[in-house]
């Protein structure tokens, strides 16, 4: 009888570890460290069936508009309204054209779309003209961009 209380425990403590493990690479994909771009901004977007939409940009440099293009950046575009992203987050593997899409740019003629996707928006937002989450995108070759941003309207 020991032998098996002993057993079933062993079976027990490996099964929380696993699931532990399990917990913990999951919280890992989201990084509170910066994306390694300095600067993040947003804006309203549209999606292709003329409904509203969210962009965020990543970059090196400051942007005056919100359709200024500098390169190197990242885009994330959401299909989804502004206001019904704080606190929520989504994801998608390849092109989505029903949720949106993410693309890295070192120049206007090469950009690349991302293999997978991943937003979380913070629940409470700074202001209404600053938009506060994490993301995790990654590219084809392994380039990953991961990491908290707060962008400015």
């Amino acid at each position: 009888m020991f032998a098996t209380q002993m057993v079933a425990r062993s079976a027990s403590a490996g099964l929380c570890a696993v699931l532990c493990l399990g917990c913990a690479s999951g919280e890992e994909a989201w990084s509170s460290s910066p994306t390694g771009y300095p600067l993040a901004y947003f804006h309203d977007d549209c999606a292709p069936w003329d409904g509203a939409a969210l962009s965020i940009v990543l970059s090196y440099s400051e942007f005056e508009s919100p359709f200024e293009a500098h390169f190197p950046n990242v885009r994330v575009t959401s299909y989804r309204p502004p206001s019904q992203n704080a606190g929520t987050s989504f994801e998608w593997t390849g092109v989505a054209q029903d949720l949106g899409y993410a693309t890295w740019c070192d120049s206007a003629e090469a950009c690349r779309p991302s293999s997978s996707v991943r937003v979380r928006f913070d629940r409470a937002q700074p202001s209404p003209d600053e938009l506060a989450g994490q993301v995790r995108l990654e590219f084809e070759g392994g380039h990953v961009v991961s990491g908290a941003f707060n962008a400015i309207r």
